[in-house]
């Protein structure tokens, strides 16, 4: 699909309109980057905004996406395909032709070719397509196999652009980690083909809900915690695993992370000035000291540790609730989903995302940091429990900046919730970390 030419043309046709990026952004209720995004190519409008934006430029939908020269492809969507596959727009199946996919992604008899080679044949298997949804991302197709009157729930999902999560999700299933069943990952055709855990798990964005599946939630965070040290003894100093995925950007080397670090001052900056007395100024005092003492002791931290591959290990990357799944019937079978943020990191990154940034910040968190340490203690024997804190303590300054600059500065949103969780775990277990020495090493 030329997404170059869409770009051009939404860029032709808000320009006739006498529209500005921003008053689209406004609109739409889209942000203003994202409307820079779909001009320059980089990404396409969702799905659902095509009706809106055919409706701003006064246009039809088929006149949006394509260009002069691609309007006879239209002719090659026959009404039997049309009639054949409902659950599609016209415009989502113009833009899978435009692609050179099938509109539907992986055909039936993939499917059920797939599945079969995790379970074996099975008798008869018939495939049904439920809802298809889309983002700048990827579309994902929820499908139902329904085999000898047994229904299996999976979810397919086509990627545009980045290939990232099937590689990180190819390197997961080698080592045996917690995630959903992967039938199927295709490199050339950029998706993947996965258990879907909506039915029979439940999602963490309920943790903080007054409801059943809320409770379960909160008395599964143990369970939680131990399947996250599993996971990061299945890559703990592991080479191997290292040289299949590399070092971030920002943890290079030196000079790349003080250029991290001013990315991050900037984003402070601009998050001051989008939501202004928001932030008290004993607030901006703990993002300032954490930035100063980032300053101080990343430097060592990626020349002794990174460099050195020594109590480093592969991380989830964005560990935060949503992405983290339980069991219904037992909450100690955990799930881990979204595998596009996998990195090297410290161990703790998860652990704060987790634990500092949405379900316990404050002294209540050093029950689950005990048990986290515990856990790796049993195979780890050269991670001292002051170089743990001292990691967690790193970790929360690092993550404590994703409300200010993932959230705020770029989503354009102000989650106080988050921002005030990020600040009571700064105060708890870097402002006072000698205290929480001695809490821990009773």
């Amino acid at each position: 699909m030329d997404i170059v030419m869409i770009g051009q043309n939404i860029a032709r046709l808000r320009r006739m309109n006498n529209l500005t990026q921003e008053k689209l952004a406004e609109a739409l209720k889209v942000s203003a980057p994202a409307v820079s995004r779909w001009e320059n190519g980089r990404s396409l409008p969702d799905i659902s905004l095509l009706p809106e934006l055919a409706t701003i430029f006064d246009c039809t939908i088929d006149h949006l996406l394509m260009a002069e020269r691609k309007q006879d492809m239209i002719c090659s969507v026959s009404q039997s395909t049309l009639e054949d596959i409902p659950v599609l727009s016209l415009a989502e199946q113009i833009i899978n032709i435009m692609e050179g996919k099938n509109m539907i992604g992986m055909t039936n008899q993939s499917i059920m070719n797939a599945f079969s080679e995790k379970h074996g044949h099975l008798g008869d298997v018939s495939v049904i397509r439920n809802r298809s949804t889309r983002s700048e991302k990827n579309i994902i197709n929820s499908i139902t196999l329904k085999v000898n009157g047994r229904e299996y729930h999976l979810l397919e999902k086509l990627l545009f652009g980045d290939m990232t999560e099937l590689y990180r999700t190819k390197l997961l299933c080698d080592f045996g980690i917690s995630i959903p069943i992967v039938y199927k990952i295709d490199f050339k055709e950029k998706n993947i083909l996965l258990e879907d855990l909506s039915e029979d798990y439940i999602c963490g964005r309920e943790f903080d809900d007054d409801t059943s599946n809320g409770k379960i939630y909160r008395e599964a965070y143990s369970d939680i915690i131990s399947a996250a040290a599993q996971f990061h003894l299945s890559f703990w100093d592991n080479g191997n695993a290292f040289q299949q995925i590399g070092l971030p950007w920002h943890l290079q080397n030196e000079q790349n992370f003080r250029i991290h670090i001013e990315g991050m001052r900037h984003d402070l900056n601009t998050f001051l000035q989008l939501f202004p007395d928001k932030l008290s100024s004993q607030e901006i005092q703990c993002y300032t000291d954490a930035l100063k003492l980032l300053e101080k002791d990343m430097p060592d931290v990626i020349k002794d540790r990174f460099h050195k591959g020594k109590n480093i290990t592969i991380i989830q990357g964005d560990l935060n609730p949503s992405n983290v799944f339980v069991f219904k019937a037992d909450h100690s079978n955990v799930k881990f989903i979204d595998m596009e943020a996998v990195r090297m990191g410290l161990p703790t990154e998860d652990l704060a995302m987790f634990l500092a940034l949405h379900v316990e910040p404050g002294q209540d968190a050093i029950e689950y940091l005990k048990k986290y340490y515990v856990e790796i203690s049993k195979k780890v024997k050269d991670y001292s429990i002051r170089d743990f804190l001292n990691d967690y303590m790193e970790a929360i300054m690092m993550t404590m900046f994703h409300p200010i600059g993932v959230v705020g500065v770029r989503m354009k949103i102000y989650d106080e919730r988050m921002i005030k969780c990020a600040i009571k775990a700064y105060e708890v277990f870097v402002k006072n970390i000698n205290l929480v020495y001695e809490m821990l090493e009773k």
